[in-house]
């Protein structure tokens, strides 16, 4: 990681439209978030951005991986502020990315509206 592995992930990620390999990047930027050491690392990396740009694609799977990615990485950062390692505004929050999640639901919410 120390060597730009995150950002290999996000290269490869902006690149790919394949499914399968969105689903697989995900799930291995998805397995990072759950180290808390490296969490200012994906931040640096774009990794969290690399993991929400993936969610566009609209597959399922991919969004549950997005979706557990972001899980992770807000236990760990909570359990550091709690447990007092860590203090201050989210680096979600910092990195902006709790705002594209705000805003890409409210645009699949609005765009996909079912009418009863």
């Amino acid at each position: 990681m120390s060597k730009g592995g995150a950002q290999l992930l996000a290269n490869v990620a902006s690149k790919s439209n394949d499914p399968q390999t969105l689903r697989m990047l995900a799930g291995a930027t998805t397995n990072l978030c759950g180290n808390q050491k490296l969490h200012e690392m994906l931040i640096e990396d774009d990794g969290i951005k690399a993991l929400l740009g993936m969610a566009q694609c609209g597959n399922s799977d991919i969004i549950a991986q997005v979706a557990r990615g972001l899980a992770n990485f807000a236990k760990y950062e909570s359990r550091a502020t709690i447990q007092g390692y860590r203090s201050g505004r989210s680096l979600l929050m910092e990195d902006g990315a709790l705002f594209v999640v705000d805003y890409q639901l409210y645009c699949y919410f609005v765009f996909n509206q079912t009418s009863y």
